[in-house]
């Protein structure tokens, strides 16, 4: 990933929108469908960021279980 030794949220207040998994800037996104508050810049970069990272800290727009393990989440990560 692209980082330039920034952290993601200076990317995005130097950029603008910012894919979650690549940090390259882009301006066509595509959202987490669960949740609706992660952006990517293609449906690779989202496939590979609920694998790796996303799945265990997505909380849904309902509901609030895990994406992977189906667990009850508090707030955050807790599978």
């Amino acid at each position: 990933p692209q980082d330039s030794g920034n952290s993601f949220s200076q990317l995005v207040a130097i950029h603008g929108t910012i894919c979650r998994e690549c940090r390259t800037p882009c301006q066509n996104t595509v959202k987490c469908s669960r949740c609706g508050r992660v952006e990517y810049c293609s449906t690779e970069c989202q496939a590979s960021h609920w694998e790796s990272i996303h799945c265990h800290e997505c909380i849904p727009k309902t509901g609030n279980s895990c994406g992977n393990c189906g667990k009850a989440l508090e707030k955050k990560l807790s599978c």
